[in-house]
């Protein structure tokens, strides 16, 4: 997948995300190619997630940078839904995610 596709992927997830948290912060239109990012509703932004930077790549796929502090990286997009909640402040709601694999190859 390239990088791109990914971008879009994880934008739409975190889109949803934010919904099903009830958070007022919504996801901006996309900075550059590379990256997302995460606006209150008065248009400032919150974060900024794009890929980790290339001195991490082999450890890290994602990184979530707060509009003050330092950035954090994430290996899988769960961990990534993880660090976003925790930086917005936002607390784990009922609604759980269960990720499973269907269909088998030949």
């Amino acid at each position: 997948m390239e990088q791109a596709e990914a971008i879009s992927r994880v934008h739409a997830l975190l889109s949803a995300s934010l919904v099903l948290w009830g958070a007022a912060q919504v996801m901006g239109p996309r900075e550059d190619a590379d990256t997302l990012t995460v606006r209150e509703p008065d248009g400032s932004v919150v974060l900024i997630i794009g890929p980790a930077p290339a001195a991490l790549k082999d450890i890290f796929r994602w990184s979530a940078t707060p509009r003050k502090g330092a950035a954090r990286n994430s290996s899988s997009v769960l961990g990534l839904l993880d660090t976003v909640r925790d930086m917005l402040g936002l607390e784990p709601n009922s609604l759980s995610v269960r990720l499973g694999v269907t269909g088998t190859t030949s």
